[in-house]
């Protein structure tokens, strides 16, 4: 029996690859011009593991109990904006400020039966780009132990949670043209992807 809800709020966090969509500004810094087209991804049976586009890459954590990446997000306090917990929780987790390229989210369930009581865990998921920051000025180092930009495709691959994919192929979608994702559901016993579990050589 689930005995409540729990309401989490998170970014995909995109920026154009060097060879992909977007520019770079004169002063250096993350790419600008990560607009969206209105193009929803295609091809949504997971069959494969292969997308169709890698013009844009995504912001991952590393957490220190897991060998799978992870998207930045966590618990939306008391009285708190969704998005206003999802800039935060980046902030605390990535070390980057980020701006909402869209406050409609793409929301996503997953039920949390580790430890009891079972609950439901109900996350935000919002598009945003990097204002500034660096992993660096993260404060959650102790758990987080890694920041890292990889291609969407690369990501994909690696990510275990099929809640995570959902809202990564959703979101990237938006802003790719024409894109295509089509990725493989992990199999019930690779979640969650533990370092002490079968993935343990992964990790390192």
């Amino acid at each position: 029996m689930i005995r409540g809800t729990v309401y989490s709020a998170g970014c995909v966090v995109l920026r154009p690859r060097k060879d992909g969509v977007g520019k770079k500004p004169s002063g250096g810094g993350e790419p600008v011009g990560l607009e969206p087209v209105g193009l929803e991804p295609v091809g949504r049976e997971p069959v494969g593991r292969e997308p169709a586009s890698r013009e844009l890459e995504v912001l991952l954590i590393w957490t220190r109990n897991y060998a799978d990446p992870t998207l930045p997000k966590g618990k939306i306090n008391d009285s708190e904006p969704t998005v206003d917990a999802a800039r935060r929780e980046v902030a605390e987790e990535t070390g980057y400020q980020v701006e909402i390229l869209d406050e409609n989210p793409v929301t996503t369930e997953r039920i949390l039966d580790r430890h009891p009581p079972k609950l439901r865990k109900v996350i935000h998921w919002f598009p945003a780009r990097v204002t500034g920051g660096a992993p660096e000025m993260r404060t959650e180092k102790e758990l987080i132990t890694r920041v890292r930009w990889l291609p969407v495709g690369e990501a994909l691959r690696l990510m275990k949670r099929p809640d995570e994919i959902t809202a990564l192929t959703a979101i990237a979608g938006r802003y790719t043209p024409g894109a295509t994702f089509v990725y493989k559901k992990p199999l019930k016993g690779e979640l969650p992807c533990r370092k002490d579990g079968w993935d343990k050589a992964r990790s390192k």
